[in-house]
Order: structure tokens, then sequence, then C-alpha cells
């Protein structure tokens, strides 16, 4: 008995069609990129300090961020007291990148400004080599990013304000970086024996007020613009002070009433006294250099209203 309208062949023909159906679909979910690219909404100011930005559940960077297989991304820098941690630069031993790219080397201090970066191409890169220049911090981290706009232009901007398309590297939800501490900038001091404390505040008559200050010895007080890639820009104050407290002390500005985020910090007076000789140029071979506490340099972020 047949029912009405079947018909073996038409059957035949519909099943072979379904198969060929499916066999596509696997096909096509099996043959992934080697990158993907996704977007992450944008951090809220995080920076460095947070790791590499605000994150989205799968553990994505603000703006965009390349997704690798861990086969083709990572890194090994040398740490702190290795042979490949010199005074102005950082080499990394080997680079694996999904694509061409850029090793970045970032303050740990937010924002997480870009203190150097080198080209590295697709594939393994040995004794890759960052040059250092304006350090904030003795932490420095070490990032993979991959060139997705103008080839050989670094695109990148560590405060989120812009998006820009040279993302950093996420393999297994996890960026691929690595921390390296500057043991030869700045000048060490007891812990507790250096302290700065100051406040956001609108700037009257080109004056800049510290709170609270505490210095082991003669330092210069230095106040600069934080710059468009998040490191100090623009020297706008500095003063020399003696060994001691000091509360309520007025730093004269050259610029009568600046707004944005401006960095106090405290540089030891190690040179020829009375003269600021410290070159964001040669920071590690400057007679004055940041004061360091607990591998912490002693400076102080504020926005000027």
């Amino acid at each position: 008995m047949a029912w009405p309208g079947f018909s073996p062949m038409r059957m035949t023909v519909r099943i072979l069609f379904m198969a060929i159906c499916i066999g596509s679909l696997v096909g096509c979910a099996s043959s992934r990129p080697e990158t993907t690219q996704t977007s992450a909404p944008a951090d809220g100011g995080g920076g460095m300090g947070g790791g590499m930005g605000g994150g989205s559940e799968t553990g994505a960077p603000m703006g965009s961020a390349v997704i690798a297989a861990p086969r083709n991304a990572n890194l090994k820098v040398a740490q702190d007291g290795e042979p490949d941690v010199r005074a102005s630069s950082i080499t990394a031993a080997r680079v694996m990148a999904p694509a061409d790219g850029w090793l970045v080397a970032r303050s740990a201090t937010s924002p997480g400004g870009v203190l150097g970066r080198t080209r590295v191409h697709r594939g393994e890169n040995s004794a890759v080599v960052i040059k250092l220049s304006n350090p904030d911090s003795t932490q420095v981290r070490v990032a993979l990013h991959i060139d997705r706009g103008a080839k050989g232009t670094f695109e990148f901007d560590p405060t989120g304000a812009r998006r820009r398309p040279d993302s950093p590297v996420y393999a297994a939800g996890l960026p691929i970086e690595s921390d390296v501490t500057l043991s030869t900038f700045g000048i060490d001091s007891i812990a507790h024996a250096a302290i700065i404390q100051a406040a956001d505040q609108r700037i009257e008559s080109g004056v800049l007020t510290v709170n609270y200050l505490l210095l082991p010895e003669a330092s210069w007080v230095v106040v600069n613009q934080v710059g468009d890639d998040g490191l100090p820009g623009r020297q706008i104050g500095l003063i020399n002070r003696q060994a001691g407290e000091s509360q309520q002390l007025r730093i004269p500005l050259t610029v009568a009433a600046p707004t944005g985020g401006l960095v106090i910090t405290v540089f030891a007076d190690r040179g020829k006294p009375g003269r600021f000789e410290y070159s964001a140029k040669q920071p590690f071979s400057s007679p004055d250099r940041p004061l360091v506490s607990a591998g912490v340099v002693l400076s102080q972020q504020v926005v000027a209203k």
C-alpha cells in the first residue's frame, strides 16, 4: 500500500539534499580563521593597572581585540635582574604573532601610556628589542598588538578616548602580555619616608596646591600635563624643596588656567644643587631621577577643572 503523493525516488532525493546541507554547515564551522576581531565596551579608565583596560565577559580589552589560538600567539620576556632587561630597553626572547604587528611596552600607571614599541612579523620572532622613553613607573607591561590599520603606522590610544585599529591580542581569554620591573629606574627611598597628597582642583592664578608632602632629601616637585599618549608631557611647574614636611604647598605654573590631567612627580636632587637635571630622552642616566618607594614612583595624578 502507498501513501497518496509518496514517491520513493522523491524521498531519496530529499535525504541526499539534507545530507549535503548538513555536511556544508559542519565544514563551515570547522574552517575558522586563525584570528578574529571582537569588540568590547570602552574602558571607564581602568588603564594598565587593571590589566590592559576594561573588559567583557570573554576577557576582551577596551575597544577591539584580536582573538588568536594559543599556538599562534605567545611571548617570553625577561624578568627583572635578567640580562635582557637593560637601562633603556627590554628584549623579548621569543614572540609568536598570528599576523604582522607590534610588541608594545606600556606603563602600569593608568591610563597605561606607551613607553616604546617595535615591529614584529607574522610567525616566530626572536630577540625583539623595545627601546624605552619617558617612563613614569618602575612597572612596565609588554603586550602583543596586531597591525590592523595603516600598515607600518602604530594606531592605538591608551586612554580609550578614540578607537584605534591596532588591537591587543588575546588567546584562551587572556592577553598576550608580560610584566617587567625596571629596577634601574628611579632612586629608592625608605618606605613611608616619601609621601605626596594632592586632589583634583580648580587652578586659580596659575598656582597648583599640594595638600601634603614629605621628603627624605632635597628634591624637585615637577608638574606635567598628561599628553594624548597617557604619559607626562609638557612641563608647566617646578619647585625645589628641602627634606621634611610641607603642607598646602603652592606650585607656580607657567599656564594660568590649565585643564585636564596633570601629574605631579618628585625627583631627588642628586645632581648640581638647585639645577633640575632630568631628561626624558635619557631617563636612566639623568642625575635627578624620580623617588621610588616600595617600587612605586612618588607621584600623584590630579584633574585641573
